[in-house]
């Protein structure tokens, strides 16, 4: 969305408010060159799956998302139903994926202008790029979290394969993730950024 001061304070007081009334809010974080149906731009709606921005109504993409989950695993050590809130030990595991991309990246490549930031139940990392909307750039983009996830994940956490797509949707972040049903270890959380660097 790239919008005035006053619009994306608008949707941030929208985003409160839906929070507390649906399940997890979400918003698409490249640039659309129009709304889906011709919906007024910044507009909160109800939406399910294949509803929300496709690939085709994509200006550019201004963000290359990464996003670690963790798996859900039982005392027993069986791995859980990925539709239920994570632990705090799982919530964790995820981070250090997270941790560990992000020292490469930085480190070895270059990479800059990180926004890292748990999503409820994983954790995002997030940075800067400008690449056309297209065929190639989708590629790289998918090949790009192939090799994160072969290299990365763990036993405990893996890196999402699926998140290639220019029109993916994304955790509007200090909004709650209400993913399943909660229990004494397994609580909703809410997202956050936790880094945000001045550099942009």
């Amino acid at each position: 969305f790239q919008g005035t001061d006053d619009g994306l304070k608008a949707m941030a007081a929208q985003a409160v408010k839906y929070n507390n009334i649906c399940r997890s809010v979400h918003f698409t974080p490249n640039p659309l060159s129009k709304t889906p149906n011709d919906a007024p731009l910044g507009e909160f709606k109800r939406r399910s799956t294949g509803q929300t921005a496709d690939d085709s109504i994509i200006a550019s993409r201004k963000w290359l998302l990464i996003d670690s989950d963790p798996f859900r695993i039982s005392p027993e050590g069986e791995i859980l139903d990925s539709s239920m809130p994570v632990t705090d030990s799982e919530h964790d595991a995820a981070y250090r994926v997270i941790e560990s991309v992000r020292a490469v990246l930085e480190v070895s490549f270059g990479f800059s202008g990180a926004i890292v930031a748990s999503s409820g139940n994983g954790w995002h990392l997030c940075y800067p790029i400008d690449l056309p909307n297209d065929e190639l750039s989708k590629s790289m983009h998918k090949d790009f979290l192939k090799g994160l996830h072969k290299r990365y994940s763990t036993s405990e956490a893996e890196i999402d394969v699926r998140n290639y797509n220019a029109g993916r949707i994304w955790k509007v972040y200090h909004t709650k993730a209400r993913k399943g049903s909660e229990d004494s270890f397994r609580k909703h959380r809410l997202s956050g950024i936790v880094d945000l660097l001045a550099e942009r």
